[in-house]
């Protein structure tokens, strides 16, 4: 995969280089961009910021490119303000791969020796190409190994802008495999995909979507944005109370008092349609009740549909299979396009949290057992 390298550094316009623009066009083009080839051959792209030429001019292009560059080489000689912000930046939103250099001589203000800090002298390029090229070649091979003194500091810290960049401490990269904002929202769309024909041709109009809190919820909302915007299905959120003595999550005053306003408008011989979503089925238990509970609210005949948006534990899915997209039927016929294959596909992954809060995915009880 070509490489995307983004390079900070004084345009030469004030007095980090003693040679001006000279001497860091000299610097760029027989130190960096050589040094970069070298490491990488022709598979990379190498961009210079060259876009400024005062103090505190930084576009939201060079942000973006911070954020982009699977590597950014930075020459701090000068101590130039904006060249430290970017830095900085950097530093704060990925993990690696970041290149420091300095010109011999230049004062560090900050502690940054035991990253990868690379001191040169302009007078003799090869050592400073070889010494970019090393760097980049180890911190590749290295996989693992953070280089930003904000990661090092907080290792379970995860910065995610969604088809932007992922970055994880080192913590959460070695142990714990975490489901990227990608997956996620790439699993959503083919529930969408599901769902979309049947509600548009007007074969399954839900009277609401209830999400089970909390990462139902947000699979609540994201579905109702891609599928129900624009019309009159309302999104809802039903609280399953699992920290309680009480054996069912469910009966709270809460969600009484949501399910009292639903039902002052039921007719006698209305049967209610349900879209029921969470982000993860785990032993089934929650659903199970909040199957019960809805139905103790608007009548056993209500017509419940439930999809998980991950799972581990297929087995459990038996139990509740009259209610999933592959087994759900009206009039003894299956109403939604979807396989079981497709279905358990969909559904799996190989992550062990999603991409917020560090919410676990439990793993299958097969899987606990051989690894216990």
């Amino acid at each position: 995969m070509k490489q995307n390298i983004f390079v900070i550094m004084p345009f030469g316009s004030g007095d980090e280089y003693s040679g001006k623009v000279d001497e860091a066009n000299f610097i760029f083009d027989e130190i960096i961009e050589p040094g970069v080839k070298k490491a990488l051959g022709d598979n990379h792209t190498v961009l210079r910021e060259v876009d400024k030429n005062k103090a505190g001019l930084i576009t939201k292009s060079i942000v973006k490119h911070l954020a982009k560059a699977d590597i950014v080489i930075a020459d701090i000689t000068g101590h130039n303000p904006n060249v430290f912000l970017e830095l900085g930046m950097r530093y704060s939103l990925k993990n690696k791969i970041t290149i420091v250099l300095a010109q011999e001589g230049t004062a560090i203000p900050f502690d940054i020796k035991g990253y990868r800090l690379i001191f040169y002298n302009y007078f003799k390029p090869k050592i400073a190409r070889d010494a970019i090229c090393s760097f980049i070649r180890s911190s590749i091979a290295t996989k693992l190994e953070s280089d930003s003194i904000v990661f090092d500091t907080f290792k379970k810290m995860s910065v995610i802008i969604p088809g932007i960049l992922e970055s994880r401490g080192d913590e959460l990269s070695i142990k714990e495999p975490v489901m990227t904002w990608d997956e996620y929202m790439g699993k959503l769309q083919v529930v969408g995909n599901w769902l979309r024909p049947e509600v548009n041709e007007g074969r399954y109009v839900p009277d609401a979507v209830f999400g089970i809190s909390n990462g139902g919820m947000i699979v609540a909302d994201l579905i109702g944005k891609i599928i129900f915007a624009g019309k009159s299905t309302p999104i809802l959120g039903l609280w399953a109370q699992r920290y309680t003595q009480e054996q069912d999550y469910f009966k709270n005053e809460l969600n009484a008092a949501l399910f009292n306003e639903i039902k002052k408008d039921k007719d006698k011989d209305k049967v209610f349609k349900i879209l029921l979503v969470d982000d993860h089925l785990a032993s089934g238990n929650t659903v199970i009740q909040a199957i019960d509970y809805i139905k103790s609210q608007l009548g056993e005949q209500t017509k419940i549909v439930f999809i998980p948006l991950v799972s581990k534990r297929r087995n459990y899915l038996k139990v509740i299979q009259e209610y999933l997209p592959f087994g759900y039927t009206e009039n003894k016929k299956p109403l939604f396009n979807v396989s079981e294959e497709e279905f358990l596909k969909t559904i799996d992954t190989k992550a062990n949290y999603f991409p917020y809060l560090m919410k676990q995915i439990s793993e299958s009880l097969e899987h606990i057992s051989e690894n216990s």
